[in-house]
């Protein structure tokens, strides 16, 4: 009998992501990402659009002395971990899988969102037939 093989996909999948570090060599950390359909994943993009965009009015709106830059990492210190608890489902750091930890590794670096979001999405890419 031929192998069967199921159309739905997991709800979960694991990818190596590598994080920076001040002063180092980006650790290779393993990240579970949740699955998400084509429409989930457009939906949850325009999501992310539209709060970006809403971020960036807010600053380029304010006086300057109404704003400070504190004030705007704050603001994108929330949307990243937003961006963070919106795909990943835990990750092989020694450190628990929670609110507390996700803002933490958010706030260590600039672009540790940017990685993680980054190997997200070249998951869905390597996932082309043929690749």
């Amino acid at each position: 009998m031929a192998k069967q093989f199921k159309i739905a996909q997991n709800p979960s999948f694991k990818e190596k992501v590598k994080i920076p570090r001040v002063g180092g060599e980006p650790l290779e950390v393993e990240f579970e990402y949740k699955y998400l359909t084509r429409k989930q994943l457009a939906a949850l993009q325009d999501e992310w659009q539209a709060e970006t965009k809403k971020m960036v009015s807010k600053w380029t709106e304010a006086e300057e002395s109404e704003y400070s830059l504190e004030e705007m990492a704050e603001d994108e210190i929330q949307y990243n971990v937003k961006q963070l608890k919106d795909i990943v489902v835990g990750w092989n750091f020694s450190d628990e899988f929670n609110d507390e930890n996700i803002r933490a590794l958010v706030e260590a670096t600039l672009h540790t969102t940017d990685a993680v979001v980054r190997g997200y999405h070249e998951a869905y890419s390597k996932a082309k037939v043929g690749n």
